[in-house]
C-alpha cells in the first residue's frame, strides 16, 4: 500500500510489514533535520523492518550520515538500498558498510533485440551484445541466489575449473540478472543440434570436463555438501512410494560414501559454453561436494527422465531431439568411465536412475499436490521405474 508522499523529497510505502522510505535529491546540514523528522513521522506506523531507498539520492553529507546512524540505533532490522556508486563510496569510507547492510543500486538493462541463448529451471540466458551475456533469473527474490552463485563460481575458478565469472548484477524490470563476458560463446546444445554427426566429439568434451570437475577435491568450509539435498529429496519422495522401494532407496543412500569431490549438480549441455574451442561452465548455484552418483542422477534427469513420457520436454529444454539426448548420454557415460563395455556403463546408468527418479518425484511433488493428476502420474511412473531399476542395484557407489 503506497502512502501519501510527505513532500517532494521523502515518501514511504508499506509492503508486508516492511516500511520503505525513499529519499530524493541531497541530504546535507541544511535539510538533515527536516528529512529526519519526516522519516520519523513515517516510522510511527507499525512495521517490522525499515528500508531506506536511496535510488534517487545524489549526495549525503556527514549530517545526513548521522541521521542514518540514529535510525539504525532505533531500528532492529534496517538496511540502506539502491545506493549509487558515489554515495556508496561515502558509506564505505566512513565505515557504515560494516555497521549495517548497504546495497548498491543495480544497472538497468533492456533485452530488446537480444538473442535468447538457453533456458533452465531458474533463468534464461540472453546475448545482449557481441561480448556479453546475461542470465536473467525468473524469481523476483533471487538476489541471494545470484550472490551465492557468484561466490561458488569464484571458488571453483580458483580451484582450476573453467568457469564463466559474473562481473556485474543488473536489473531487467523487476528481475535480476548476472552478466558474463562471453566473447563468441555458444552453448554446447547448439553445436549438438546443428552438428549431430560429431556427437562423439561433443560427448568426449562433455565427459572430460566432468572428470576434471570430479577430480577436484574441495574443502568443506568452502562449498556445501550435496548429501542434505539428497536426503531431503528421499524424505519428500518416500512417503508416496511402496514401502519396499522407499526402504531400499533409504538404505542405499545411507550407505553412500561422501567424498570431498566437487559436483556441479546441474550438468547438461545448456550449461557448457564453447568459447573459441574452450569449454566454460555456467549456472554454478548448485556447486557442492559429494559422490558422483548425485551428479549422474542430475544428468540422467535432463537427458532421459524429464522427457521420458513426453519427448517434447527434452526438445524444448535441450533444443535437440530426445533420441539425440539419449544417445549422447550413453556416449558420455562410457567416455567418463573409459570403457566400451555396455554392461558396465548400464550398471552405472541404473545407479543414476535410482537417484534420478527420486529427484524427479521430489521435483514434481514440490510443485503439485500428491493427489493432483500430475502428482499421481509422477508417483505411478517413478514407482514402476524404481521397481525395475532397484532390482539391478545393490549399491549406489561406483
Amino acid at each position: 500500500m503506497k502512502m501519501k508522499e510527505v513532500n517532494n523529497m521523502v515518501s514511504g510505502k508499506y509492503t508486508g510489514g516492511v516500511l520503505t522510505v525513499s529519499v530524493t535529491g541531497k541530504i546535507d546540514s541544511a535539510n538533515a533535520d527536516a528529512v529526519e523528522n519526516e522519516i520519523n513521522e513515517l516510522r510511527k506506523n507499525e512495521h517490522v523492518a525499515l528500508v531506506i531507498d536511496f535510488e534517487n539520492l545524489e549526495y549525503i553529507s556527514s549530517a545526513g550520515l548521522r541521521v542514518i546512524l540514529r535510525l539504525k540505533r532505533s531500528e532492529k532490522d534496517m538496511k540502506v538500498a539502491n545506493v549509487s556508486n558515489d554515495v556508496y563510496d561515502i558509506f564505505e569510507m566512513t565505515g557504515f558498510t560494516e555497521m549495517m547492510p548497504v546495497e548498491k543500486a543495480y544497472r538497468r538493462i533492456s533485452l530488446d533485440g537480444s538473442e535468447r541463448v538457453a533456458e533452465g529451471a531458474k533463468g534464461i540466458v540472453y546475448r545482449i551484445n557481441a561480448d556479453t551475456m546475461v542470465k536473467v533469473f525468473k524469481d523476483d527474490n533471487c538476489l541471494p541466489l545470484i550472490l551465492q552463485e557468484r561466490n561458488l563460481a569464484r571458488r571453483a575458478f580458483v580451484l582450476g575449473i573453467p568457469t564463466a565469472i559474473s562481473y556485474d548484477v543488473v536489473k531487467f524490470g523487476d528481475k535480476f540478472g548476472s552478466v558474463f563476458e562471453m566473447l563468441n560463446a555458444e552453448p554446447l546444445s547448439k553445436f549438438i543440434r546443428e552438428d549431430p554427426e560429431h556427437l562423439d566429439k561433443y560427448a568426449e568434451l562433455f565427459a572430460d570436463l566432468l572428470k576434471k570437475i570430479h577430480s577436484t577435491v574441495v574443502e568443506t568450509s568452502d562449498i556445501p555438501s550435496a548429501k542434505p539435498w539428497l536426503d531431503n529429496m528421499v524424505k519428500t519422495a518416500k512417503t508416496y512410494l511402496p514401502s519396499d522401494i522407499s526402504a531400499k532407496i533409504e538404505h542405499l543412500v545411507s550407505e553412500l560414501p561422501e567424498p570431498h569431490t566437487m559436483l556441479h549438480c546441474d550438468y547438461h549441455t545448456n550449461n557448457i559454453m564453447l568459447q573459441n574451442g574452450e569449454a566454460l561452465l555456467i549456472d554454478m548455484d548448485k556447486v557442492s561436494y559429494g559422490h558422483p552418483v548425485i551428479e549422474f542422477a542430475c544428468m540422467a534427469l535432463g537427458f532421459v527422465i524429464f522427457g521420458e513420457l513426453d519427448h517434447s520436454v527434452t526438445e524444448k529444454f535441450l533444443t535437440y531431439s530426445y533420441e539425440t539426448g539419449l544417445e549422447f548420454w550413453h556416449k558420455a557415460v562410457k567416455r567418463y568411465l573409459g570403457t566400451d563395455d555396455d554392461s558396465l556403463a548400464r550398471s552405472v546408468e541404473d545407479k543414476a536412475y535410482a537417484v534420478g527418479y527420486i529427484r524427479y518425484l521430489s521435483h514434481v511433488l514440490k510443485r503439485h499436490s500428491h493427489d493432483s493428476k500430475e502428482g499421481k502420474d509422477a508417483i505411478e511412473f517413478c514407482s514402476k521405474r524404481l521397481k525395475d531399476v532397484l532390482s539391478r542395484v545393490e549399491t549406489l557407489d561406483f
